[in-house]
């Protein structure tokens, strides 16, 4: 009796724990290979497991696409063709199982086929929501996560609530003709003010830089999560209206559970010993451990800034440093004060004027580049800035700042609202290639990768600017803001730059956070050898 009562305790505490957990869910997932070749012929609401149902075409026409087609780089695998033109159409597809609440994170997965196509000014360009609406009727419009792109020459996309986009970064052009894989992390719905916050990840397939490797591209997005429909099941494509343009989408999910190895990584639930990403633990992460063995994930050598060290405390309009303040467009409708050693610039009243530190026109971007700024804005919905380095008639790296970055709450934030941000600069085949950024923790003082930006080689970067550059602020010509600075230094000592690269390298090995790769780590590791999902 007493065993059966222990017993029955049990079940009802392990009853009750799991019931306050919130069970993992698919709520879509999609490959299209139980598919036939030719065009959707079904409407409705579906299950996971009924293919046929799963999918709805808009109805406004009766042949075209969408349709399934043959993968345009391999003729065994399928995919979802949709196109803008005569008798097509968009598509949804919306699952009767397990729809997502407001209140669950989640990872929205699809991979995206950018046909380049000769005379088509927006190749491959295409609307992607996340939404919970069942119809696809106008009077009651997708809501949720609204996720936009196109290319000309390059890739560009723009995020945001369907009133509100945010634009984001570019990439090189040779994601044309090739696949891009996409994840997008909903971290929460709601941040505290109405607007929930996500993460932008990309693999491009086969592409010059960054070729089959996950980088994260944008960092606490925000959407306008009011009024959004509860119950998150469905994914919306809508190609632009624009004659020619083609897309193909395959691997289509939305769900709280990893449906892959790179959702798990997102997720925090991969080996803390799986160092390469593949959700393996094995030699190849013995072999990337001992890359960086016994090197400190602290930066202890005193950096050598050797291109330019402008500080506000000196005059700001130009130094002998070569670091100047560059103002474009005349008037300059901008105001500039120094006090307690920091540089204020106002240009909150005419976006077609604009304003940013800059450096000056000897500055070489094809060279491996660190630069250090500490840099607040003022929290106005309306104000935006930008962190860019450009090399002049090919292409530049850029990175969106965002005025909610900089309250007191972000841990990168300090009590002033001033974030202490590194970009790192690579260059391939004699070219800018890519730029990272980092911002230190204010909590830990470490400086954590933020988000990746590829060189956009577009046709609008291969005009414009006249020099090299990196610059801070408004530089646009469409933005306002209320910028303050501390300082930016920049350089292209080889040893300094070495010496951060180590030091980033060391801390994501450095599994046990004491500050140094040693044998506590390879322990750690070894405790988890051959474990796989």
């Amino acid at each position: 009796m007493v065993n059966n009562s222990k017993y029955l305790v049990l079940c009802c505490f392990f009853t009750i724990l799991f019931s306050s957990l919130s069970p993992a869910k698919i709520a879509l997932k999609q490959d299209f290979q139980s598919f036939s070749v030719g065009q959707i012929p079904t409407q409705g609401v579906g299950s996971l497991i009924d293919a046929n149902g799963l999918w709805q075409p808009k109805s406004a026409a009766s042949s075209g696409d969408p349709s399934i087609q043959f993968d345009p780089d391999d003729l065994n695998n399928k995919c979802l063709r949709i196109s803008y033109g005569s008798g097509n159409k968009n598509t949804k597809a919306a699952s009767n199982f397990a729809p997502i609440n407001q209140d669950e994170p989640y990872v929205l997965s699809w991979s995206e086929y950018f046909k380049q196509q000769a005379g088509v000014y927006d190749v491959g360009s295409s609307y992607i929501y996340a939404d919970a609406n069942a119809s696809l009727s106008p009077a009651d419009p997708p809501k949720g996560i609204y996720f936009t792109n196109y290319t000309q020459g390059g890739l560009f996309y723009w995020s945001g609530p369907l009133d509100a986009e945010t634009q984001g970064n570019g990439s090189p052009a040779d994601c044309n003709d090739k696949w891009v894989d996409f994840k997008l992390h909903v971290k929460t719905w709601d941040a505290g003010d109405g607007f929930g916050l996500f993460d932008v990840y990309w693999k491009r397939h086969g592409t010059k830089t960054c070729s089959d490797t996950w980088n994260r591209i944008e960092y606490d997005w925000r959407f306008n999560s009011t009024g959004m429909h509860d119950g998150l099941n469905a994914m919306y494509f809508v190609p632009r209206k624009i004659s020619g343009i083609v897309n193909y989408f395959n691997n289509v999910s939305i769900a709280t559970e990893p449906v892959d190895c790179q959702s798990r990584i997102i997720l925090g639930q991969n080996f803390s010993g799986d160092l390469t990403g593949d959700c393996r633990v094995d030699v190849n992460d013995m072999y990337a451990m001992a890359n960086s063995w016994l090197n400190s994930s602290n930066v202890t050598a005193e950096p050598l800034w050797n291109i330019g060290k402008w500080d506000a405390n000196t005059v700001p309009e130009t130094t002998s440093l070569g670091i100047r303040l560059w103002r474009w467009a005349a008037p300059y409708g901008y105001t500039a004060t120094i006090s307690d050693g920091i540089c204020q610039i106002e240009d909150v009243t005419d976006p077609t004027k604009a304003v940013w530190i800059r450096t000056d026109f000897n500055f070489n971007s094809k060279i491996p580049t660190l630069t250090e700024t500490r840099f607040k804005m003022v929290d106005n919905a309306n104000y935006l800035a930008g962190f860019i380095v450009t090399e002049t008639q090919y292409g530049y790296c850029q990175f969106y700042l965002y005025p909610y970055y900089f309250r007191s709450a972000n841990p990168y934030a300090d009590n002033n609202g001033f974030i202490r941000m590194r970009i790192l600069t690579s260059v391939a085949n004699g070219h800018l290639n890519d730029a990272t950024l980092y911002w230190q923790n204010e909590n830990t003082g470490k400086w954590d990768k933020i988000v990746t930006a590829a060189c956009a080689t577009d046709v609008f970067a291969a005009t414009g600017q006249t020099s090299d550059m990196i610059g801070l602020g408004d530089y646009s010509g469409a933005w306002i803001g209320d910028y303050h600075y501390d300082y930016l230094y920049i350089s292209q000592d080889s040893a300094t730059v070495t010496n951060f690269v180590k030091s980033i390298e060391a801390q994501e090995k450095d599994i046990n956070d004491n500050g140094s790769v040693d044998f506590m780590d390879f322990a750690q590791m070894a405790s988890q050898w051959l474990l796989s999902y």
